[in-house]
């Protein structure tokens, strides 16, 4: 490399940043020296209010339990049990897999050979 491609690259470097410079202080302009106020929080009580005795009473209204309507009176019920998903066996023991706990896997796997 000569000494004037080393000084060509200098210079281009130099007038780039230059460029650069004064660009971004275009655009984004000169950093504010004013003073700004910022809100602060207040402290947080470490007293715990008791919850309010109209709302939260042994005669207030439960969401866990079913509500029926019928004819301008209010008929409440236990909520029922969610169904259960084991299943029992039917049918011809020979013909039937598995322990019958209804777990039983009969898809292939990841590697495809039905495991």
């Amino acid at each position: 490399m000569k000494k004037t491609d080393v000084a060509m690259i200098i210079l281009i470097a130099t007038v780039s940043v230059m460029v650069a410079f004064f660009a971004t202080r275009a655009v984004l302009g000169t950093p504010s020296q004013e003073t700004v106020k910022v809100k602060s929080i207040d402290r947080i009580d470490e007293t715990i209010t008791p919850p309010d005795a109209a709302i939260f009473n042994k005669d207030a209204i439960n969401p866990a339990i079913k509500v029926e309507l019928n004819n301008g009176s209010a008929a409440a019920s236990e909520p029922t049990p969610p169904a259960s998903d084991t299943t029992t066996p039917t049918g011809d023991a020979a013909t039937q897999t598995g322990n019958g706990t209804g777990t039983e896997s009969t898809g292939s796997g990841p590697t495809g050979d039905g495991s």
